[in-house]
């Protein structure tokens, strides 16, 4: 959805270190996910600059409870321009205390 949406460099972080590994991996890989692994590494080639990087939960509590509503509710979504009501101060605030990672 980066390369569709934007021409700009992308980050995309996970809080798990083993998938921040796979994706990282230009190997082949022996993982159940390695069909996901794969389309998300050729997603590289369509962007300017691409990173994985991993980050403690604590680090991005914006993802974290992305994560958890998807659980709770069953139900995944692609928002463009605004954010679940239910992240909104929590977006906010990690907006505020953020630099420039590139």
């Amino acid at each position: 959805l980066a390369a569709e949406w934007f021409n700009e460099k992308a980050i995309l972080e996970t809080d798990c270190k083993s998938l921040a590994a796979m994706l990282q991996n230009k190997e082949g890989l022996k993982s159940r996910l390695h069909f996901i692994i794969r389309e998300a590494q050729a997603g590289e080639n369509r962007l300017p600059a691409w990173r994985v990087e991993y980050a403690r939960r604590e680090q991005n509590r914006a993802m974290h409870e992305l994560a958890q509503l998807a659980k709770r509710t069953k139900h995944s979504a692609v928002r463009c321009l605004r954010c679940p009501s239910c992240i909104e101060q929590i977006v906010a605030q990690e907006y505020n205390n953020s630099t420039s990672k590139f």
